[in-house]
């Protein structure tokens, strides 16, 4: 063994024996390190509640698909910016931000519960323009979860800027 050589360096019995404490407790630590068994990964979806909330109309806030505007992503902030009309306050002030607006997103597309999540400092009326064309949207396709339609979470995040 490649250690014992090591030992015959010291010639101290006190350092001697700190080394085979040190090397006892190392050797303990990594024995016990080898035997516990890997744990298996965690399972990729929870299929168990998203049956429940197939059934009992829960809001779910992952699915397999996400809701789809006509159109996607593109089409969506396209509405979104041909419907908003600037707060008149807010645009005398020169305020701009994110407003970021959550809602559910029905089983039909349509969507409601519609609240702010963070708003903008000194611009309430954002929040208030932001809420309102939120309403308006109409999602073409519903969350989908086992091939089947689902209440879906919705976080949208709203830009006011002024050029």
């Amino acid at each position: 063994m490649i250690l014992f050589p090591l030992m015959k360096c010291y010639k101290n019995s006190v350092l001697k024996y700190l080394f085979c404490t040190h090397f006892a407790l190392l050797s303990i630590l990594f024995a016990s390190a080898q035997t516990e068994a890997p744990q298996p990964p965690p399972p990729d979806v929870d299929t168990t509640r998203a049956h429940e909330a197939i059934g009992n109309n829960s809001i779910m806030e992952f699915v397999a698909e996400m809701a789809v505007y006509k159109g996607g992503d593109a089409a969506l902030y396209a509405f979104i910016s041909k419907n908003i009309i600037y707060p008149f306050d807010e645009m005398e002030n020169e305020i701009e931000g994110v407003v970021y607006v959550q809602f559910v997103v029905e089983k039909d597309g349509t969507t409601s519960a519609h609240k702010i999540l963070r708003g903008v400092n000194g611009g309430p009326g954002l929040g208030k323009e932001a809420i309102r064309v939120a309403k308006l949207i109409q999602f073409e396709k519903p969350g989908m979860q086992n091939n089947a339609p689902v209440r879906t979470l919705f976080t949208l995040p709203i830009r006011f800027a002024l050029d």
